[in-house]
């Protein structure tokens, strides 16, 4: 964040400034034990504690912190000379209309990715291809909801030229809301699934939802739309502004690939078509999706400017968020592949076939969790994953681990799977202790399973045994 005033931060926030007025900050923290010197501190309530707790002791680090107003008016005696308070009825609105007006400081091209499934190792791939060209901030790990998009507009700095953002969502009205913040100049959707069924009931529903961002685009603005799936072809229909499609082998898209092969352990090779022109492209990630979301990439790079050539060159350098698709060596001499970032149907059966791919004549284990945030849909897409993997034919071992993780295991033994092969864990620690007894030599282990799930710690075990 660029130094600015307390005073300056107040009028931002539609704030009250306690103590010195005349303090500056040049940074922000909402956790108190990772302040340095010149942040602001935002004093936030979670589910677990109160930011105000903090407050008093983080004034000896921080020059200053955004509070509730009952809460300053109580403790502004206590403020240490040389530091300040900012008075809102609520930090984390405050926190958000800071982060609007900041953003509001910047002339720059602001990217917002969000999607079903693939939007955080498209927008990596996005900032890779226009990294090539510019100065490029990103939203990290999974800073993509109300708090996290904040955070991220209030780490801009002077040198940046572009921004990337993922907007997540569990409802409607989520990303105007975010939009409102970011001012996004362009939209990326990469897919329009079943995650969020539980709050939204239909995949027309979502649409609508994800559909917030392309409605937020300025008029000159540009739409970036997966052509193979039929809802964003419909969100495109009612655009006005600038629309560029991309797919695989599709003549009716406007950035295509083709002659996808693997390339080494991991990677890809494709040649990418656009305008007549065409390029080999090399992507250190595996499986047709990928290809998809690194198409989406490319058509960012080329509405900003880029070539074809410089797009290839930035996805060469592509730094992706940990435990995507990671190849790990594993003990007796296996590969693990660490998906556990997130799942959902479409990106486990995604995984899966990378893991059929890629292994060879190797043993096959796939290590799943539950996938949440699917609705009444949740039994009947568990036992779809589970059939699957059932036909892939040659898995050695198919793990499951939590409640859901059962109905995986379910379609995959009513699709047939020898049912000595299966076997069904209510804990990650359970999982752990079958691995160490039953792992095969040599073999490729994909894990892989909701957030929530902490599937990571099944890899972290594995890579000590």
């Amino acid at each position: 964040m660029e130094t600015l005033g307390v005073a300056e931060v107040a009028k931002y926030v539609g704030g009250k400034v306690y103590g010195d007025p005349t303090v500056t900050v040049g940074g922000l923290q909402i956790d108190s034990r990772k302040l340095v010197k010149g942040d602001l501190f935002i004093a936030l309530k979670g589910e677990k504690t109160d930011g105000h707790r903090y407050v008093l002791a983080a004034l000896a680090t921080a020059q200053a912190a955004l509070v509730e107003t009952g809460w300053a008016e109580n403790n502004r005696q206590a403020v240490p000379v040389g530091r300040a308070l900012i008075a809102v009825a609520d930090p984390l609105a405050g926190l958000q209309r800071l982060a609007a007006a900041y953003r509001g400081r910047f002339d720059l091209t602001v990217v917002g990715v969000t999607g079903s499934t693939g939007k955080t190792t498209t927008k990596d791939m996005i900032a890779a291809v226009l990294g090539e060209r510019m100065p490029v901030h990103k939203t990290q790990a999974n800073f993509n909801n109300e708090l996290g998009l904040p955070l991220t507009l209030l780490g801009l700095n002077v040198s940046h030229q572009a921004a990337v953002v993922e907007m997540g969502m569990r409802g409607r009205g989520e990303i105007q809301f975010l939009c409102s913040l970011a001012n996004p100049t362009i939209g990326v959707i990469t897919n329009i699934g079943t995650t969020h069924l539980e709050l939204l009931g239909s995949q027309e529903n979502i649409a609508s939802a994800k559909g917030e961002l392309l409605q937020a685009l300025p008029e000159d603005g540009t739409a970036i739309l997966n052509s193979g799936d039929p809802w964003c072809r419909k969100l495109g229909q009612k655009l006005t502004c600038k629309v560029l499609y991309y797919g695989i082998d599709d003549p009716e898209a406007d950035v295509t690939a083709s002659g996808i092969e693997a390339w080494g352990e991991l990677g890809t090779r494709f040649l990418v078509r656009f305008q007549g022109r065409q390029i080999p492209v090399s992507l250190a990630l595996p499986g047709r999706h990928n290809v998809t979301n690194a198409l989406a990439a490319i058509a960012v790079g080329l509405a900003c400017g880029l070539d074809l050539a410089a797009c290839a060159r930035g996805l060469e350098k592509l730094q992706m968020t940990a435990m995507r698709l990671q190849l790990l060596q594993g003990p007796r001499q296996t590969r693990i592949i660490n998906d556990a970032y997130n799942a959902n149907p479409a990106s486990t059966r995604a995984g899966l076939s990378v893991l059929a791919e890629r292994a060879g004549n190797a043993p096959k284990v796939a290590v799943l969790g539950s996938m949440f945030e699917l609705g009444q849909a949740e039994v009947e897409e568990h036992q779809k994953v589970g059939e699957y993997a059932a036909n892939l034919g040659d898995l050695a071992y198919l793990v499951t681990v939590g409640d859901l993780g059962r109905q995986i295991a379910g379609g995959a033994a009513g699709a047939g799977m020898d049912p000595g092969r299966i076997a069904s864990f209510a804990t990650t620690d359970e999982a752990i202790v079958f691995l160490t007894d039953h792992l095969p030599l040599g073999a490729w282990v994909l894990v892989k399973g909701s957030r929530g799930m902490k599937m990571e710690q099944i890899v972290e075990a594995l890579l000590k045994f």
